[in-house]
């Protein structure tokens, strides 16, 4: 039988592809991995297809002009009217987005 922690990481293997590809469709600029890795994280949040539906077209718009700093700031403004755990996580993703910080606490 197969343990909850390997039925994660087979899940992440096989749905990752499908998040990288809304990312590429959505996203022109050259991006860092640490940029990517936080994008990848607010797809896993918001849906694979986020950034192609015009969910956030100033983040989109800001991403893909290079305008990187400001498109930081509008990852904080995806919280669902400020939700406490969404405003925590996209707040760690913002750190990783600009710094390169990878934040793996609770």
């Amino acid at each position: 039988m197969a343990s909850p922690h390997n039925k994660q990481i087979s899940f992440l293997k096989s749905a990752y592809p499908e998040f990288e590809k809304g990312l590429r469709d959505a996203i022109t600029a050259k991006l860092f991995q640490y940029e990517y890795d936080a994008l990848i994280s607010l797809l896993f949040n918001c849906g694979a297809r986020y950034l192609a539906r015009e969910s956030a077209p100033q983040l989109k718009k800001k991403l893909n002009s290079g305008a990187y700093s400001e498109a930081a700031v509008e990852l904080l403004d995806i919280t669902s009217g400020g939700i406490k755990g969404l405003v925590k996580r996209r707040q760690s993703e913002v750190n990783l987005f600009l710094k390169g910080i990878y934040d793996a606490t609770h």
